[in-house]
């Protein structure tokens, strides 16, 4: 009985020390974004593609929060990386800034009743994906939107993406 509980305890400091060592990657990562992130921070998130010319444009309940999602978004580098926590080692997805067509604040703000409002922004890639942010602190939607408006503006002139007869603009 005494062997088997000591190997038990064995197995369980080995376990311990595996969840240690992944915690531990995890917190050197977050640090290492953190340190070189131009801007990061929990953000809800949803996607739309931008309809083709001649497309009709669907009608889209900006209040409705049924598909929007908290994600941990970071600007780093050329890219905006996604994660679903702060803490995951790989990120789900990323746009390149230099893909970016178009950013500007949505037309108004969510409103979530007694839980207060949203304000939201979007990121509109050439590729027609349209990315929507939104979060309940104005000064991080600014500050979002200052940080990408500030490079979208220095690279305008020499965006990829005019090749392909994009309108390329920056609303703030």
């Amino acid at each position: 009985m005494l062997v088997t509980e000591v190997q038990s305890l064995r197995g369980e400091i080995v376990s311990a020390e595996e969840r240690e060592t992944t915690l531990q990657a995890q917190m050197h990562r977050l640090d290492e974004v953190l340190r070189t992130a131009v801007i990061a921070g929990y953000l809800y998130t949803r996607t739309r593609w931008v309809p083709l010319l001649g497309e009709p444009v669907l009608e889209d309940n900006v209040e409705d929060m049924n598909d929007w999602l908290q994600k941990f978004l970071v600007l780093q580098g050329s890219s905006i990386y996604f994660y679903m926590h702060a803490t995951d080692l790989h990120p789900q997805g990323t746009i390149a800034v230099e893909d970016i067509v178009e950013v500007g604040a949505l037309p108004s703000h969510i409103n979530l009743g007694e839980n207060g409002v949203l304000f939201a922004f979007h990121i509109t890639t050439c590729h027609r994906l349209r990315l929507e942010c939104s979060t309940p602190v104005k000064p991080q939607m600014d500050s979002w939107l200052t940080i990408l408006g500030a490079d979208f503006k220095a690279r305008n002139s020499r965006n990829h993406c005019e090749s392909q007869n994009e309108i390329v603009e920056y609303k703030h």
